[in-house]
């Protein structure tokens, strides 16, 4: 992959890394002993729960008037729990600042106001709202308008940035010119007494030289600019894209609007209220504020202060008659009865719909290309940002897994959170905790606690999805592309490509990836062995890790860690052969007389020590191996520890990582500035904890900060 995959694939990979372990069910060290004995004469004993995160009730929302139909973003708060929680954390200082500032500029502190008494909130303090939801005529034509070379085209640069006018130099008439005086001579010196005879002839004096007469420079002709028809033709187009735009819609609960609309009207200016002035009521607003690419409407019913912010595509001098009609339809808009956004719950909670991240993306382009336009009607990129929008909806309308991702928060024991994320099936995908199942296999692994137990930081997973399944399904259409391709498809809009891929398209990508060593290998005998390797991630049975000590210093880290994969014996030898054809070799060392032998090689030219070990699981009976592990390891007695570790079948959650004490973890990385180390006191005692289980085909990560009992 080149070095141009920076944002798009960085982030992504990055953000997919939590969601590729699997829920694929193991059966217990219990089952297994109970399939050996006689059909129904042995009973299992019962799995113990999972209690190192216990899940917390969070209370719904349910059905709010901030949520209303199409949106991008859906979220809802408890204003004075969220507020007292939040008051109690140890904020940094630039932030305190800009708290400090927005106080003085609002009237509101949000750092000690009673908000729920001065401004009358309802009982629960509830703020819902709907963000980023596209305002949009016919598209396409707009779009055909947009792309199309064309007089129309060329002459919205001169609407919207219209020429300055060549001032015109006008000379005044040749006898109008001013007399200027001459210039003052000095009296002559007194006369000489001749030295030649008075009969010599006196040479002749050369007349005064006479200046020219200015001649007026005349100014360079304007250039031509387009036809009226062009120009009104650009403006009928700009009066149709005054009416594109984003809406969102925000609503406090309210038990009297008053306070809240009066406080605001004591504080925008009137200036700012002047553009919309005229429309204000006639569009139901008692407060307008707004100018010619953005509109804030304000209304107070009996229980809520409603909010409707827009932002429009195009600049407007005026209040178009689209534009006007397009506001008066959105603040019509009514809430939603049935949907995602109605299972939102906690204390405050997040839906992000992957649908409105691609509408989103098509007005975005709209307005880059209208900008773009407005200074350069013949630049080669004029077209750009509508192709990568394009692109990216193709991407989009391949078949996906999940519709959006949903974030619950609730604040718990007064200074603790509990959180749960969880990714929103498709209607009718189904099949989605089979396909992203891990192996099984015979291998056991380190338990949790072994793992966790006086550690920094500690992680186990199940095996991992098959690469081939992924690839076999999702490796198709738009996604049938290698690296290049795919990141150049995104390239204006990687940043939200990165969030489409977090909250619905992460199978996709992983599918896609699982497919691009076997297309860049071509066919034969090469693209054989990249899809053997690839499908070696397949068969991994488990993943784990456990960071026993740091040590962060000028010269680099230090510190005793463990990092494994749990293989069947065949694909331990893996990193030896890709060692020896990479001109390395890796050595034979010893775990003692009772595990038998290890290979080990020490990676060069890195800030830490970091030693790649691999080993087969020795038989009693001493028939061969079927079981290994590919580690990286501080040292070999590293090893060693791990494999006395105890050990189970992986009955827990899929994936598990925990962070045992923040405070001792941020400690351990010493070199701290004031405002870490302060976050540093206030995280010592608390642990972070994150899991994923599935409900039904929904992956859920549920995750604590809670204090340490």
């Amino acid at each position: 992959m080149s070095s141009k995959h920076s944002t798009f694939l960085g982030c992504a990979l990055a953000l997919i890394t939590a969601v590729l372990p699997s829920c694929g069910d193991k059966k217990s060290g219990a089952d297994a002993g109970a399939g050996g004995g006689s059909a129904g004469t042995v009973t299992p004993p019962p799995k113990p729960a999972f209690d190192r995160i216990v899940a917390q009730p969070l209370a719904d929302f349910g059905t709010r008037p901030g949520f209303i139909q199409g949106g991008m973003v859906y979220a809802a708060m408890r204003v004075p729990t969220a507020l007292t929680f939040l008051r109690g954390l140890p904020w940094p200082t630039d932030f305190v600042r800009d708290l400090g500032e927005f106080a003085s500029e609002t009237g509101i502190d949000l750092r000690s106001d009673d908000l729920s008494t001065r401004f009358a909130l309802a009982a629960d303090g509830v703020v819902s709202m709907t963000l980023l939801r596209p305002i949009r005529g016919d598209g396409k034509a707009l779009r055909a308008a947009l792309m199309t070379p064309s007089p129309a085209r060329d002459a919205i640069r001169f609407v919207l940035n219209p020429p300055q006018p060549v001032p015109e130099t006008v000379l005044p008439p040749k006898e109008a010119l001013p007399i200027s005086a001459p210039p003052a001579v000095a009296d002559p010196p007194p006369p000489v007494a001749p030295t030649v005879p008075s009969t010599a002839i006196e040479p002749p004096v050369p007349p005064e030289p006479v200046p020219p007469e200015p001649v007026p420079l005349e100014p360079p002709p304007p250039p031509p600019g387009p036809s009226d028809e062009a120009i009104a033709a650009a403006k009928d187009v700009l009066d149709r894209a005054s009416a594109f735009g984003l809406h969102s819609r925000v609503v406090v609960a309210v038990t009297d609007p008053r306070p809240l609309v009066d406080h605001l009207r004591s504080r925008v200016p009137a200036r700012e209220q002047e553009f919309w002035r005229t429309d204000c009521a006639g569009i139901g607003g008692v407060l307008c504020i707004g100018g010619d690419d953005s509109l804030l409407v304000v209304r107070g019913e009996a229980q809520t202060v409603t909010f409707d912010f827009f932002m429009f595509i195009a600049d407007a001098e005026r209040v178009t008659s689209s534009r006007r009609e397009a506001v008066r339809g959105a603040l019509a808009v009514g809430p939603v009865t049935e949907g995602p956004a109605l299972a939102m719950r906690g204390d405050a909670s997040a839906y992000f719909e992957a649908r409105g991240l691609v509408d989103f993306v098509e007005l975005d382009a709209q307005r880059r290309t209208i900008n773009t336009l407005r200074w350069d009607s013949g630049t080669e990129d004029v077209g750009a940002d509508i192709t990568s929008a394009e692109s990216m909806q193709q991407m989009a309308a391949m078949p996906m897994l999940f519709r959006g991702a949903r974030l619950d928060v609730g604040v718990v024991e007064g200074d603790g959170l509990y959180a749960e994320l969880r990714w929103i099936g498709e209607p009718g995908t189904g099949g989605t905790a089979a396909l992203l199942a891990g192996a099984t296999g015979d291998g056991d692994i380190p338990t949790i606690a072994g793992l966790c137990d006086g550690a920094l930081l500690c992680f186990r997973s199940a095996g991992l999805p098959s690469p081939g399944k992924l690839a076999e399904r999702f490796a198709k259409g738009a996604w049938a592309a290698g690296p290049d391709e795919i990141e150049n498809r995104v390239r204006h809009f990687d940043e939200i490509a990165a969030m489409h891929v977090f909250v619905a398209s992460w199978p996709n990508l992983v599918g896609a990836m699982a497919a691009w060593p076997e297309r860049e290998a071509g066919d034969g005998p090469q693209a054989t062995l990249a899809r053997n390797a690839v499908e070696v991630f397949g068969r991994v049975e488990g993943v784990g890790g456990s960071l026993r000590s740091l040590s962060v210093t000028g010269r680099g880290l230090d510190g005793d860690y463990v990092g494994f994969l749990r293989t069947n014996a065949t694909d331990s030898g893996l990193p030896r052969g890709v060692l020896t054809f990479a001109g390395q070799s890796m050595s034979e060392g010893t775990l003692g007389e009772s595990r038998g032998p290890a290979w080990t090689w020490s990676v060069p030219d890195v800030p830490a020590p970091l030693t790649l070990v691999t080993h087969n699981d020795a038989n009693k009976d001493g028939s061969p191996p079927k079981t290994g592990w590919i580690a990286l390891v501080d040292g070999l007695d590293r090893m060693g520890w791990m494999l006395d570790l105890p050990r189970e079948h992986n009955d827990g959650p899929p994936l598990y990582a925990e962070i045992p004490d923040l405070g001792r973890l941020l400690s351990a990385m010493g070199g701290l500035d004031r405002d870490l180390d302060l976050f540093r006191g206030y995280a010592t005692g608390r642990g972070l904890r994150a899991m994923l289980k599935f409900d039904g085909d929904e992956p859920v990560v549920s995750a604590s900060f809670l204090r340490n009992r």
